[in-house]
C-alpha cells in the first residue's frame, strides 16, 4: 500500500473533496425522511395544500442538490483514479523498459499485457470506488444514527443495539457460506422447506375441517370481499384486456430493444422472432411436435414425453398464419389473455372488485410469467386450469370435467385438477343433503357429476394410449424422461438440497448459474410456499388442497430445472399475493418486487441463462 500511494499524492485536493461531496449527498438524502414526515404530519393531515407544495419543492431542491453533489464526487473521484492509474501505468512501463530479456521471457508476454490493460483497470476502478462508495457507508451510518436520535431516542437505542448484532449475523452468514460444506447447507434447506409444507398441511387441516364441519350458508367460506353493486354492474373488461395487451407489448418491445443494444440489431420485428425461440427450450421441442408429429425413430422419438394437446393447436393455427413459430406465440399469448380474464372472474367470486384486479395484475408481472409469452404450453395449461376451476366454482362440474380432460391432455399436473374438483363436488353434495335435497332427481344428477370426474384422467389416458400406440409400451415417456431429461418422482425436499448445493457451488465459482438458474429456482421454491402459508385463511380450502397436491408433484420432480415457470402456472399463487396486499403499501412493495424480479427474468432470458 506504501508503494501505491505516492502515485496518489498530485490528488490530495481530489481525495478529499470527493468523499466531502459524497458526505455532503449523504446529508441531504438524511433530511429526505424529515421532510416526508414533516409533510405526512403537517400538511396532509392538516390539508394545507401551500405547505405540501412548498415542502415538495424543498423536496426536489434536495434533489438536485444531491444530484450535483454526485456528480461532482464522481468527478473528482474519476480524475483522481484515471491520474492515479496513469502515473502508475508510466512507472510499471519504464520498470518493464529496464527489465532483461532473461526475466522478460520468465514473465512472458501475456503476463505483461494483462498487468497493463487488466490489472491496471481493476486498480483505477478500486480507487474510484473507495473514494466514491466505500466512504459513503459511514457517512450514512453515522448520520442516520444521529437523526434518529433526534427524531426518538428511546428508539433510536433499539436502532443502536442492533446494528451490532446485524453485524454479527452477517459476519456469521459469510462465515456459514464460505467455511461449511455445501451439502450441509443443503440438508437444512431440506429441513427448512419440509417444515413449511408442514406447517402448510397442519394449517389446512382445521381449515378443512371447518368447511366440512359448517352450517350451510357457511360452508367453503372464502375472503368475501365488500361489493357494491354499482361497482358490479361496471365489469371492467376491457380494462383487463388493455393492462394485459400492454404487459405483453412492454416486454416484447423491452425484449427487442435489450437484443438490439447487445446485437446492434437494426432489422425488423418479424426478422427476429426465434429470440423467443433460443436453443435449450421446451418451444422448439414443442413446435416440432406441432410440425412433425411424434416420431418413432432417432433423437425425435424423445418428444413423446410433452404431451400433445398444445402442438395439436398450434397445428390448427399454423393454415391461418403458415408459421409455426408464430403459430405458437400466437396461442401462447391469446391463452395467457383470457386466462387472465379468467382469473378476474374466479377471483371476483371471493374477493371485492380490486382484489380480483390486483390478482390480474400480479399473474401479469409475476417474475416468470415473462415466459408466457414463448410458444410453451404454459399459457393454455394456465388457461385450462382456471377455466376448470372457474366452472366448478359456478357448478358446472360437467363443463369443468371437460376442460379438465384437455388440462390433463397438455400437462401432467392437469390431472391434479381432480382434487380441488372433487373437494367443490363432494362440499355441494353435503350442502345439498344438509338443506333436505333428496330424491331420484337428486341422486341421478349426483352420480351425474361424480362419474363426469373421470373426464380428467381420461384425458392423460388419452395420452398413455398415444404412447401405447406407439412404442407398445403405456408408459414409455417415463423412461425417455429419465433416461433423457433425468426426472423421475421423487420428493421436493430433496429438490431443495440438491439446488442449495449447486447454487453454493455456483456462488464460490462465480458462475452465471446461480443468478440464472439455481437462486431464481429456490426463490420460487421457498416464496411460493410462504405465499400461500400466509394467505391461506384467505383462501378458499379447494384452492389450498390443488396448491398442495400441484407443489408436491411438481416440485419432487428429479432434476427439476423449471419451478418458477411450473409455480407460475398455479393460479394459487397470483391469488395469495392479491390476499395479501389488501393495503396500498403491501401493494406497492409486492408490485416494485415483482416488476423488477421480472425485468431480471426477461433479461437473463435473452442472455441465454438457464431461466426456463
Amino acid at each position: 500500500m506504501r508503494t501505491l500511494l505516492p502515485f496518489l499524492k498530485p490528488y490530495r485536493k481530489e481525495c478529499v473533496l470527493a468523499p466531502l461531496f459524497k458526505l455532503l449527498e449523504a446529508v441531504l438524502e438524511l433530511f429526505v425522511p424529515l421532510i416526508m414526515a414533516a409533510i405526512i404530519d403537517n400538511g396532509i393531515q392538516a390539508r394545507d395544500t401551500g405547505y405540501v407544495l412548498r415542502m415538495g419543492l424543498g423536496l426536489v431542491g434536495l434533489g438536485l442538490l444531491g444530484l450535483v453533489s454526485s456528480v461532482t464526487a464522481q468527478f473528482f473521484a474519476a480524475k483522481a483514479a484515471v491520474g492515479f492509474a496513469a502515473k502508475l501505468k508510466s512507472a510499471l512501463f519504464r520498470h518493464i523498459q529496464g527489465l532483461s530479456y532473461t526475466e522478460l521471457d520468465t514473465l512472458g508476454t501475456a503476463t505483461l499485457i494483462n498487468r497493463m490493460t487488466t490489472d491496471m483497470n481493476q486498480v483505477q476502478t478500486g480507487v474510484n470506488m473507495t473514494l466514491r462508495l466505500l466512504l459513503r457507508s459511514p457517512f450514512v451510518v453515522l448520520g442516520a444514527m444521529v437523526m434518529a436520535f433526534t427524531v426518538d431516542a428511546r428508539t433510536a437505542l433499539i436502532f443502536l443495539a442492533l446494528i451490532p448484532l446485524l453485524a454479527l449475523l452477517g459476519c456469521f452468514a459469510h462465515w456459514l457460506l464460505t467455511n461449511t460444506h455445501p451439502r450441509v447447507l443443503g440438508i437444512v434447506a431440506a429441513a427448512a422447506i419440509t417444515l413449511l409444507f408442514a406447517l402448510l398441511g397442519v394449517r389446512f387441516i382445521p381449515q378443512w375441517i371447518e368447511a366440512w364441519s359448517g352450517a350451510p350458508e357457511t360452508l367453503f367460506r372464502a375472503c368475501e370481499g365488500k361489493r357494491s353493486g354499482r361497482r358490479q354492474r361496471m365489469h371492467p373488461f376491457f380494462k383487463i384486456v388493455l393492462a394485459v395487451l400492454l404487459s405483453r407489448l412492454l416486454l416484447f418491445a423491452l425484449a427487442y430493444i435489450l437484443v438490439a443494444v447487445r446485437d446492434g440489431y437494426a432489422g425488423g420485428i418479424f426478422d427476429r422472432m426465434d429470440i423467443w425461440n433460443p436453443v435449450g427450450i421446451d418451444s422448439r421441442h414443442y413446435l416440432s411436435i406441432a410440425e412433425f408429429g411424434y416420431q418413432t425413430e432417432g433423437d425425435a422419438r424423445l418428444l413423446l414425453v410433452f404431451l400433445p394437446f398444445y402442438p395439436l393447436v398450434v397445428r390448427l393455427f399454423h393454415y391461418v398464419f403458415q408459421d409455426f413459430l408464430v403459430s405458437g406465440l400466437f396461442v401462447s399469448n391469446v391463452s395467457f389473455l383470457f386466462a387472465a380474464y379468467l382469473l378476474y372472474e374466479l377471483a371476483l367470486l371471493d374477493m371485492d372488485r380490486r382484489g380480483a384486479l390486483r390478482a390480474v395484475k400480479y399473474i401479469c408481472i409475476l417474475p416468470a410469467s415473462c415466459l408466457f409469452c414463448t410458444p410453451m404450453s404454459d399459457g393454455l395449461f394456465l388457461l385450462l386450469a382456471v377455466s376448470c376451476m372457474y366452472l366448478t366454482r359456478r357448478k358446472l362440474y360437467v363443463p369443468a370435467c371437460v376442460v379438465g380432460f384437455f388440462a390433463a391432455f397438455t400437462r401432467v399436473p392437469g390431472l391434479l385438477l381432480l382434487v380441488p374438483v372433487c373437494f367443490e363436488l363432494v362440499g355441494d353434495l353435503v350442502r345439498d343433503v344438509r338443506v333436505g335435497a333428496q330424491g331420484r332427481r337428486f341422486v341421478l344428477s349426483a352420480v351425474g357429476r361424480c362419474l363426469s370426474l373421470l373426464l380428467i384422467p381420461l384425458g392423460f389416458g388419452l395420452f398413455l394410449f398415444l404412447n401405447y400406440r406407439l412404442t407398445g409400451d403405456w408408459f414409455r415417456f417415463l423412461q425417455y424422461q429419465q433416461e433423457n431429461w433425468s426426472q423421475s418422482m421423487g420428493w421436493f425436499f430433496n429438490t431443495a438440497e440438491y439446488q442449495t448445493v449447486y447454487a453454493l457451488n455456483a456462488a464460490r465459482e462465480g458462475s452465471e448459474t446461480l443468478y440464472g438458474l439455481w437462486l431464481p429456482n429456490l426463490v420460487y421454491l421457498f416464496g411460493a410456499l410462504a405465499l400461500v402459508i400466509a394467505a391461506q385463511k384467505r383462501l378458499r380450502p379447494s384452492y389450498v388442497a390443488y396448491f398442495i397436491v400441484y407443489y408436491a408433484v411438481t416440485m419432487g420432480a428429479t432434476w427439476l430445472l423449471s419451478a418458477p415457470r411450473y409455480l407460475t402456472a398455479a393460479f394459487p399463487l397470483a391469488l395469495s399475493l392479491a390476499a395479501l396486499t389488501e393495503k396500498r403499501w403491501a401493494d406497492a412493495v409486492a408490485t416494485l418486487v415483482c416488476v423488477a424480479g421480472l425485468l431480471f427474468y426477461l433479461f437473463a432470458f435473452l442472455q441465454r441463462w438457464a431461466v426456463y
